[in-house]
């Protein structure tokens, strides 16, 4: 008589009930889990690219200086910028004439200047 009237055989469902109400706990559990995880790591990736952001603008900020700091020095070595303060550029075969003992009676050279080249022979 007590089994018979246990309230599981009167109602079986009810053992399944308090399972199901269980498992949809546990699942919104993990769904809310699932979220919280999902906004951290948002969270931390936003916060990543941020500082990638920056470090590469801090890079290439310091190439850019670098670079015009290169441009610089090789704009006060340009031959070119020495020609148009009025000196000239003589070459010999292709090749820059850095002194009068390369030269003999008679050579052909270039003389490049500011506003185009001329040949000449030497005397």
């Amino acid at each position: 008589d007590k089994i018979l009237s246990s309230f599981i055989l009167k109602n079986p469902i009810s053992m399944y009930e308090v399972k199901e109400q269980r498992f949809d706990n546990l699942y919104e559990r993990l769904i809310n889990s699932y979220k919280n995880i999902l906004s951290i790591n948002e969270n931390r990736l936003i916060l990543i690219n941020n500082n990638l952001n920056n470090d590469s603008k801090n890079v290439l900020t310091k190439e850019e200086h670098r670079y015009l700091n290169i441009i610089s020095k090789l704009e006060v070595l340009n031959p070119l910028l020495t020609i148009k303060r009025g000196y000239a550029v003589t070459r010999k075969n292709n090749k820059i004439v850095s002194s009068i003992k390369n030269l003999n009676k008679d050579d052909i050279v270039e003389i490049e200047l500011n506003d185009g080249s001329i040949d000449a022979k030497v005397l």
